[in-house]
């Protein structure tokens, strides 16, 4: 798990894609939220069925850029059988 977590963080943290997204996402209409995403983990670490399954900011171009973010994201493999993941976001502006 804390593999899926360092993948993840690395798009989170500044000039990452994930915040890229989101500065975006700010230009056009500034809010704040949750973004809570599913997706499952081949025996390889290769990620397919991405599926946003709750969205606070209701921007469906904030949420298919994140998940064009996380289907290029490297995970480690789980081990001999595939995994599903829920991975919650939390975005709100800077200095909040």
């Amino acid at each position: 798990m804390e593999g899926i977590r360092a993948a993840v963080r690395a798009e989170l943290g500044p000039g990452g894609q994930v915040q890229r997204c989101y500065r975006k996402y700010l230009a056009a209409q500034p809010r704040e939220g949750k973004v809570l995403v599913r997706f499952s983990l081949t025996p390889e670490g290769r990620a397919t069925g991405f599926q946003v399954v709750q969205d606070e900011l209701g921007s469906k171009d904030m949420s298919g850029c994140l998940l064009e973010v996380l289907a290029g994201v490297e995970f480690p493999a789980p081990g001999e059988v595939p995994c599903q993941v829920v991975y919650p976001f939390s975005f709100f502006p800077k200095g909040r």
